[in-house]
């Protein structure tokens, strides 16, 4: 018997297995941070690693999918940096409740000038506990975090502004949480679009929102959840972040 491709407009790949089992492909890539010479935005390889990582590992348990594997491509020499890189992607690993394997490959025939890193994370989810397309009618959508790229990232994270794994972890553990999506370059609009595009619904955007729904959030500095507006209380008992009513579903 043959499965149905699961259509998604989220950065993520899903791919049919036995028993109504699904393969989830999802990645995210940096270029021109780190700490070379080049470098667009300076930061340590460390913080590299755990913010390129972050973002993979976000989209894949946002719709409930468990990390199986990770794989870092690091376009640098071997050497301190690259080192680095790959133990911040360790330490984003290591907030999981499982361990998983890291694969791993260096540029070891040139010395490089800029720094970049990719990371792939692979999961597995059941069809039945998937979060895709499950908001509902009159849910609200809570953006959590502030949109931030470039220089100002590493600041709001110490500050506590911006998303993170540990954020959606505690999302997909509440069942009043009906749908999760991180937030990266395109901006809240363009997510809301796609939860609306998913569950069939339509969005309504809200009027007295201070955040700008087209600013890159960059590596996933808010997520987006559905909740119904009875349930907001309840939700900000276990986030602790800054959170808006982004608008409604209908």
């Amino acid at each position: 018997m043959s499965l149905t491709i699961i259509r998604t407009s989220r950065d993520i790949l899903l791919v049919p297995l036995r028993d109504r089992n699904f393969l989830t492909v999802s990645c995210d890539a940096a270029g021109g941070v780190g700490p070379k010479t080049y470098d667009r935005v300076h930061v340590d390889g460390l913080t590299l690693g755990r913010f390129t990582a972050r973002v993979a590992l976000m989209e894949t348990i946002a719709i409930g999918a468990r990390p199986k594997c990770i794989s870092a491509t690091i376009p640098l020499e071997r050497g301190r940096i690259s080192s680095d890189i790959l133990t911040g992607v360790r330490r984003e690993v290591s907030l999981l409740d499982h361990g998983i394997p890291i694969v791993s490959s260096t540029e070891n025939n040139f010395t490089v000038k800029q720094s970049g890193l990719g990371v792939t994370v692979i999961g597995i989810v059941n069809r039945a506990s998937m979060r895709l397309g499950k908001s509902r009618r009159d849910d609200v959508v809570l953006s959590i975090g502030y949109p931030f790229v470039g220089r100002g990232v590493v600041s709001a994270d110490n500050q506590g502004l911006i998303a993170d794994l540990n954020d959606v972890i505690r999302l997909t553990r509440l069942p009043f949480v009906h749908e999760i999506i991180p937030v990266g370059s395109r901006g809240i609009s363009h997510e809301t679009a796609t939860l609306a595009k998913d569950s069939h619904l339509r969005f309504i955007g809200g009027t007295l929102s201070k955040i700008d729904s087209r600013q890159s959030a960059g590596p996933g500095t808010v997520v987006l959840c559905s909740t119904p507006t009875e349930r907001i209380q309840d939700l900000m008992k276990f986030i602790q972040k800054p959170m808006n009513v982004v608008g409604v579903f209908y």
